[in-house]
């Protein structure tokens, strides 16, 4: 190898470690790659669960995405028994594994 190869060396390995540095993406201790969200890593997974909210968009009771006929029930009961609309939407958080 000539002089100039091996000075040229050090100069591309540090590009490309830069070059990572500057990745958006992080690898967590798991070994998969995780994004950050608003600047923060997430500490979970992100789920999808159903929200019962009501006229004014509070969230007032929180289901699991398999109990969508409860969430259902408990909007009606409530719109029932308050006279105020609520309805059921999807909502997605981050859960702790």
């Amino acid at each position: 190898m000539s002089p100039r190869k091996k000075a040229e060396e050090p100069s591309t390995r540090t590009a490309a470690t830069s070059s990572q540095a500057r990745c958006s993406r992080k690898v967590s201790s798991t070994g998969r790659q995780v994004e950050k969200v608003n600047g923060h890593s997430p500490a979970g997974k992100l789920k999808i669960f159903w929200a019962v909210f009501n006229d004014s968009f509070e969230p007032v009771a929180l289901f699991a995405f398999a109990d969508y006929a409860k969430a259902v029930k408990k909007a009606a009961y409530l719109s029932a028994t308050l006279q105020v609309p609520h309805f059921v939407q999807k909502v997605k958080r981050f859960v702790e594994d």
